[in-house]
Parts: structure tokens; sequence; C-alpha cells
């Protein structure tokens, strides 16, 4: 049998922090006497004379098996060194030997045979290990943004395989891993493995109970499921300090390990903190969460951010209609549209289903860019809930705020709470002649007509009945703005079986026609010029929308069967149902093919 070797590019870059030496027993040279040294002082056992500042290798203000890795990794030329970072081989500068001397006392190593049937010849591209309690090794490396980051102790650690097969002659996964002892103790440790089509394979074996000793070999087999555990997409691994539950919206639970990993082996695996989300959406069984990251990350490539949204679609019998509700914003021209990831979600080792890795409506470089004078805004039904709120005067609608939200930047009848909230009072006055007087157009002072039409042609698209209704304005120079598209479960032609309606009326229901400021908008000619217009150059886009939209569907279309067996679809609580999920896709295409007929009739009769 051969063995399979993991094999991660450790980058050489420059420092950001001021870097030591490595020359720790300041004899004039760095050799194998300082690397041992580095290592006593991690383990608790610092030797006489030790030089901390020189042990800080790698800059990043830490003495940690980081430092260590780091100079195991320093080539006699400079070069990028492809090395094996589990205590087996290294390529460049001939110091595997004291790999095993030195580091083999202190590190133990984990020796993982993994059985796979033969009759599945899939490729592999990762091997993930889950405990719910702290894994410590050198086994973890990232290569984020050009910058090195290597997390030494995780409840969750990744290795990417390179061109691991199983075939006739190849029937087994023979991996090492080198960590420092760890006490597993009443602790459990789970192995999965990933394929490039996204298949999550649980592997059986006995791995827990284990107290693991420096210069130790354990041999570990299991046993490969041939039956994927669940398809076809990319998975996020959240394991929460000792497995606690996510119980609160509010409360973040800090220790979190969360873990990116798509179907090409690449991975985010960092630590961070997570909590729940929603109104509505948080009470019921599938639950969404909101993810931070302890420093930036790019999951898929999406840019860098801290925090991530989890949805969970749980009313949506497609898990499709927010993928619509991105294309038709991004087809409309919307200044900001969020980016999203279908995903498997699993959540202290167990599978959670089909979930929406989504940017957050936040203020950010990345994502909505203002002004630090700017304003973001919601217009809430759920107000009361909030610390810091303001209610405008006619409309009687209640405002939260996303930007500024920190309770230094904003209080209750400071600068800022009062202009915003003079300014949403002022649009609400100016949009309130057009009731009598429909040529009036003091409300184009307060609000940019091309937004508000570009968002009224993306809802109106795909009937849009309950969004959140994000309101921007860049900077008090600025104009008003209506963005981003957010919520999009009941669209589509799905609807809460309270609120009634036919199927068939409601792909010629004129809702937003007469919706919230538009019911006076719409009022306005200078207004529905401008609306005709932007609907006229999204109906050019609409074949990207449902180009889109198919490559989603095939995306999901494995992933969805698993859902569906944790997560029934609550048929009770919606307006239309299907037997199959094939049958609630074709629905929902008609139903944007129907719609995008009748309101180009609609638009062009006004």
């Amino acid at each position: 049998m051969t063995r399979k070797k993991l094999l991660v590019i450790l980058c050489l870059i420059p420092l950001l922090g001021l870097a030591g030496t490595g020359d720790v027993n300041r004899d004039g040279k760095v050799d194998a006497s300082d690397i041992e040294a580095i290592v006593r002082h991690i383990m608790g056992k610092t030797p006489e004379g030790f030089d901390v500042g020189a042990a800080d290798v790698n800059g990043d203000g830490r003495v940690n098996v980081a430092d260590v890795v780091f100079l195991l990794a320093q080539p006699e030329e400079e070069s990028d060194i492809p090395i094996n970072l589990n205590g087996q081989e290294q390529v460049g500068n001939g110091s595997n030997a004291h790999l095993n001397n030195v580091l083999n006392n202190y590190l133990s190593t984990l020796h993982l045979i993994i059985d796979v049937p033969l009759e599945y010849r899939g490729k592999f591209n990762a091997i993930v290990l889950e405990t719910d309690g702290q894994l410590t090794t050198e086994a973890n490396l990232s290569v984020p943004s050009g910058s090195t980051e290597i997390v030494t102790s995780m409840s969750t650690i990744v290795m990417s395989l390179e061109d691991v097969f199983s075939t006739n002659q190849q029937s087994a996964l023979d991996i090492y891993i080198s960590m420092m002892p760890t006490d597993l103790t009443e602790r459990q440790l789970k192995v999965m493995v990933y394929d490039a089509e996204g298949n999550v394979f649980k592997v059986a074996g006995d791995y827990g109970g284990r107290k693991y000793q420096a210069g130790q070999m354990y041999d570990l087999t299991g046993t490969l499921n041939s039956k994927s555990e669940c398809k076809g997409l990319p998975v996020v691994i959240v394991n929460t300090p000792d497995g606690e539950e996510i119980s609160s919206k509010d409360t973040w639970l800090t220790g979190t390990s969360l873990t990116v990993l798509d179907t090409d082996g690449s991975f985010v695996n960092a630590p961070g903190k997570v909590k729940g989300r929603g109104n509505n959406t948080w009470v019921q069984p599938k639950k969404p969460y909101t993810l931070k990251f302890s420093k930036k990350q790019r999951p898929f490539g999406l840019p860098a951010n801290k925090d991530w949204v989890l949805l969970a679609d749980y009313y949506d019998p497609t898990l499709l209609r927010t993928a619509f509700m991105s294309a038709v914003s991004k087809a409309a021209g919307i200044d900001f549209t969020i980016n999203y990831k279908h995903v498997n979600l699993f959540l202290n080792g167990d599978y959670m289903g089909v979930y929406l890795l989504t940017d957050k409506v936040e203020e950010s470089s990345n994502r909505i860019n203002i002004e630090k004078d700017g304003f973001i805004i919601e217009d809430d039904n759920y107000y009361l809930y909030e610390k810091l709120y303001f209610i405008i005067s006619l409309f009687k609608a209640g405002y939260t705020f996303k930007y500024p939200d920190d309770d230094e930047d904003i209080v209750k009848d400071d600068d800022n709470y009062l202009f915003i909230q003079k300014y949403m009072n002022d649009v609400e006055s100016s949009l309130y002649k057009l009731k009598d007087n429909p040529a009036d157009e003091s409300y184009l002072t307060y609000i940019d007509p091309v937004s508000f039409a570009k968002f009224q042609v993306a809802v109106a698209s795909i009937l849009m009945f309950d969004p959140n209704r994000y309101y921007v304005l860049p900077s008090r120079q600025s104009k008003l703005k209506m963005m981003p598209l957010w919520d999009a479960e009941w669209s589509l032609g799905l609807k809460r079986s309270a609120w009634g309606g036919s199927t068939t009326s409601l792909e010629t229901s004129k809702y937003w026609d007469r919706q919230f400021f538009f019911q006076y908008l719409m009022k306005s000619p200078a207004f529905v010029e401008t609306l005709k217009s932007e609907w006229a150059k999204f109906k050019q886009n609409i074949p990207q929308v449902k180009d889109e939209i198919e490559q989603v569907r095939q995306t999901v279309s494995k992933a969805q069967e698993d859902n569906y067996k944790k997560w029934p679809v609550k048929k009770s609580a919606l307006n239309i149902s299907f037997d199959t999920w094939e049958q609630e896709v074709e629905y929902i295409l008609k139903f944007f093919d129907d719609r995008i007929r009748w309101l180009d009739e609609h638009y062009a009769t006004m």
C-alpha cells in the first residue's frame, strides 16, 4: 500500500511584525538546539537563558508551534518549500532528521488508516478531525490574502489531500498527524472524509477516550461509509466550546471553531464566535446563525470580512429564492448585492441541512461602502426589540440602525440621531405631497430616484412580499438610496397561508405599486419614467438571471434530498406546495416568466 502524503505549501512572505532571529540560546547560529529550546518553552519547560524575543521568528507577537514550523521551513536557498507538516517528510533543507530526533520527544503522532470500500472510487480532497475538546497541532496551515496564519489550537483540524484516489490497488487512506500531547479522555474524536463533488463521508472508528503522550504513535483505524452523509456542496463546520448549544441571538459563544471547506479541498479554518439571528426565523426548528471570525476571512474567495451569515431558508421548499433575489439584484444594477454560497452545515458534528453562507448587511469597504458621516437604517417591524430606534411621523414606521451601530457613535437625541430622524421625516413629507400633487418634485431633494426604481424593478420581478427594507445615506451630502435586497423567503408566489390570495392572482399582483413609499412615488410621472428606463435595462439582463438560477439548481439538486430528510417542508404554513422538489422549482421558474411578461405589459400602459 502506497502512503499518501499530506502536503501543504508554506509561503515565505514579508513579516508584519519584528521577527526574532531564532538564536534563542545566543550562540551565534540557528540549529536543532534552538528548535528544541523553543519546543521546551512551549511545553512550559523554558531553558535557562532562553531569549523569548529571538523565539518569535514569524513576528506575530507569540511563541508557539508556528515558530517551530517557520524555522523548519527555512531553505538553504530562497524558494517555496513543499513541506509535510506531520513529521514524516520535509523537502528543501535536509532538516527532517531533527524533526524525528527533537520534535518526537514532545509531539504525539496519530496514524490514521481509513479503509475505503472498493466500489467507491472517488477523489478525496480533505480529511477533517473534530473534537469536543482542543487539538494542538502543526498540521493546520492556511495562506489567505498573501499572509500566513497558523492556528495551533482548534477543535477542528482540516487536512487537504493531494491527488488521493481509491482504486482496486489502493483501498485505504493513510495519514499521519503530529500534535502536542492531548487529553481526550471522556471526549470524542470524529473523522470525516470529503471528496471533490462535495460528498461528505462518515468514518466509523473508536477514536475517543485517549491520552496522547509525547513521543508515542497511535494507530487509529476506521471504515469509510460507502454512502455519503450529505451530498454535493461545500461544507461549513461549526464547533462550539464543549458542544454548547447556540441558544441566543444576542449572546455570542466565544471560543468557537469555524471551518469553511470547499469541494476543491481549499479551506478556511480559524477561531471565532457564533450566535443565532433573525426574528420569526429564529423560533423555527431550522435556525439561522451569525458567524464572526477572529480576523477577516475570504471563504470561497469572497471579499474578506469577519462577519458572515448562515441563512436557513426554512420556509423555502426550493432553497433557490435567495439566489433568485441576488440574481435580479445584479440584473437591476443595485449598488450592493449580497454574495452567497449554498453549503452543508455541520454543527458540533451533526448534519444540520443546506444553508446559505452570505454577506452580512453592514458598513464595510467590501460591502456597503459609505462615508463616516453616512447611515444604514432599516424599516424594522421589530424595532421595539432594539435598544435604539426612531419613528417617523406620518407612516408611523420604526427605523433601527445598521450604521452607526455603536453606543459611542450614536445615542438617542445626539447629533447623528437627530439628523437622520429629521432627514427621514423630510423624505416622508416630500413624498406625501405627491398624494394631491403628482407634479411636485420636492422629493428629488432627498432621494436618489434611480436607486429606488432599481429596487422597485427587482422586488416586483420576483414579487417579494416581506423583504427587509434597508435605506442607505452614503453621506450627509448625498441622497437616500434603497439597498440591499434581503429576505426573499416569501417571494415568487410563496406566501403564508394566512395572507390568502390564489396562486394565479399573484402573477398579476400590483402589490409593489402601492407599498410603502412607492404608493406615492408611483403617482409621480417623473419617477414612473425613471422606472420604465430601469425596467428596460433590467430586461436585457434576464438571460443572465436564468443562467445563474440554472447553475444553482444543478448545484443544489443532490443536497436538497438530505436537507428535506432532516427538515420536511412545513406545508401547512404555505399557500402553495408540491409533492417533489423538482415540481417546486418548475413552479418558480414558470412564475418568474409569467411575472416578467405581465410586468412588461403593466409598465408599458402606465
